[in-house]
């Protein structure tokens, strides 16, 4: 018997190679998502990574001022609140001759036209050794050493009021402000 060949007809099933819009779009949303999610990670992984930093430089800071006490007797003189103010300026001078090698800067180091107690975006290193937080106690007997920490919700990092002197003056700063006192 004879059959007649088959023709190609417009509803066959053609292959396509290639990707459609749709699948492109999603494939761009899919890495976007992805990349905003890492973006994220990495930056919160940056600030907790300088909060560590800033935690270990107070600790150092105090090792020293343990060091100059047990030589003098008292802690440096600071009357009122020294500041880190800069990377180029040596904050506490009277640690710096044989009780380290060089006092520690924040990692951000803002400059010193901001205060770090009350500007959330301003970061660098406090100390004050006066008494106006211990009433009676003179000869710079106590010492606060502060930081400002970008982890606000640090358990370490609390409002604390010292000496039980109830001056605002003797807070240290709210939220945020990790201290370390002898």
């Amino acid at each position: 018997m004879f059959s007649l060949p088959h023709s190609k007809t417009s509803s066959s099933k053609e292959s396509h190679q290639g990707f459609t819009l749709i699948e492109l779009m999603i494939a761009i949303s899919v890495v976007a998502i992805l990349s905003t999610i890492g973006l994220m990670l990495y930056t919160n992984s940056q600030k907790l990574a300088r909060d560590a930093r800033r935690k270990d430089d107070l600790g150092q800071i105090k090792n020293a001022l343990v060091l100059y006490y047990q030589d003098n007797k008292k802690f440096p003189d600071a009357p009122s609140w020294v500041m880190s103010p800069g990377k180029t300026t040596n904050w506490l001078p009277a640690l710096n001759s044989g009780y380290t090698d060089k006092v520690p800067f924040d990692p951000i180091n803002s400059t010193t036209s901001c205060n770090m107690m009350t500007d959330s975006t301003c970061y660098g290193y406090g100390y004050y050794s006066g008494d106006w937080c211990y009433p009676g106690v003179t000869n710079n007997q106590h010492y606060l050493l502060t930081s400002r920490l970008e982890n606000t919700n640090d358990p370490q990092a609390i409002s604390v009021q010292y000496g039980g002197n109830p001056s605002s003056n003797c807070t240290t700063g709210g939220a945020g402000i990790y201290t370390l006192t002898n």
